[in-house]
């Protein structure tokens, strides 16, 4: 039986990352909302948002056997690693997502988890800059935030997360600039496609 006051908030999460939210950003705006956890709890967080995101049941299917019981006596049980056989059953209850829905989450969360991202981003940079040490995407920090100073810069997501040593940062302005001379030089022979075009940097 479906509950549709809980459904609703679980469409709603489904819908924030589908726009584009991170999990992280989706927890905080449940939690100032004032709308309670699945388990109760005032505070949300993002693994809790991302088990909703991944969980087949809200698209009507059944993944059977994600455990096993190891001790009849004391009835203890583990998780099923591929130790005993799993079962995926469609259409086994009414679905709260729509199967095509749950689907796009789906590739939406690997693709964001292979190329380093958790959010979607319409900033013109966005999915344009890839470092020539890593091949992984820059993404917008912010250097001096509390100060005079305050600068946007760009540099490689997996700059303190990978074994390769990705080197230095690019000025957000001198990006764009990048991007200019790109679109100009297109502007005489063809309508100028500013979006489809890629920098790749080094900065060492």
């Amino acid at each position: 039986m479906i509950i549709e006051e809980e459904a609703e908030i679980v469409r709603l999460i489904y819908r924030l990352f589908l726009y584009g939210k991170s999990a992280s950003h989706i927890a905080n705006l449940l939690t100032a909302e004032g709308i309670p956890t699945p388990g109760g709890k005032a505070q949300w967080r993002s693994n809790v948002v991302l088990s909703i995101l991944q969980n087949e049941k809200y698209a009507g299917n059944a993944l059977l056997q994600k455990g096993y019981t190891i001790d009849f006596l004391t009835k203890a049980k583990r998780v099923n690693n591929g130790e005993i056989p799993k079962f995926y059953v469609e259409n086994s209850h009414p679905a709260i997502i729509e199967p095509v829905f749950f689907e796009l989450v789906q590739h939406e969360l690997q693709r964001r988890a292979a190329s380093g991202q958790t959010t979607i981003s319409t900033h013109p940079l966005s999915c344009k800059i890839f470092c020539a040490d890593c091949n992984g995407l820059y993404g917008p920090r912010v250097w001096h935030s509390k100060s005079q100073y305050r600068t946007v810069i760009w540099q490689c997501n997996h700059k303190y997360t990978k074994e390769t040593e990705c080197s230095g940062a690019l000025a957000a302005c001198f990006c764009l600039n990048v991007i200019a001379k790109g679109v100009n030089s297109t502007i005489s022979s063809s309508i100028p496609n500013w979006c489809g075009l890629i920098i790749r940097v080094s900065c060492s």
